[in-house]
């Protein structure tokens, strides 16, 4: 656990906000705190308050490392940004996608919208992991909030474009956004 070493001194990080995680079945409250040294972003169980750094979880490297990213972008009226399958542009989903090797979360998610919709991320926060199905079973997700900025501008085949929640809820992706939904208490019926 020498990589906690430098965060167990007070002072040396930040909360930014609260969050939810689900290990296994189980949703646990955690607190995301950011490194004043080195920038990392850090979530730790609410509640444990030992001065053992074990239950730091670096989105980045831990044991569970998320094998990928989206994020909700509010958009007007009701509407989110949704990105629609290469092979379907009626089948719409999150903005995201998988980790490459050697990069944390936060530089996948930035990397992945600015490809997939030209958009820069703004106000990004963590907000919970739960896992998503990949064609090798169950894999960890990162789920972030964020504002953007810029013009929609991609050379991918997809389609971005603002779509209702429930659109959301019809796809591929349909029972994993249905469940962050409503982690997120945002209606989509």
């Amino acid at each position: 656990m020498e990589r906690y070493k430098h965060l167990k001194k007070i002072g040396e990080y930040k909360v930014l906000h609260e969050a939810k995680m689900k290990i296994g079945q189980i949703w646990i409250d955690c607190v995301v705190y950011q490194s004043l040294i080195d920038g990392r972003v850090w979530v730790r169980e609410k509640n444990d308050f030992s001065e053992n750094f074990k239950k730091f979880i670096d989105l980045p490297g831990h044991k569970e490392k998320p094998f990928s990213v989206c994020v909700i972008i509010p958009g007007a009226g009701g509407t989110f940004l949704g990105v629609s399958r290469k092979d379907n542009h009626e089948d719409f989903g999150l903005p995201g996608g998988k980790i490459e090797p050697g990069e944390t979360a936060h530089d996948a998610i930035m990397r992945e919208v600015k490809e997939e919709t030209g958009l820069d991320l703004v106000d990004l926060k963590f907000q919970m992991m739960h896992d998503c199905i990949d064609k090798n079973g169950m894999k960890p997700c990162a789920i972030f909030t964020a504002l953007v900025e810029g013009e929609i501008n991609y050379d991918e085949p997809h389609v971005v474009k603002w779509v209702t929640p429930k659109t959301l809820t019809k796809g591929t992706f349909g029972d994993f956004n249905k469940k962050t939904f409503d982690y997120l208490n945002i209606e989509y019926k």
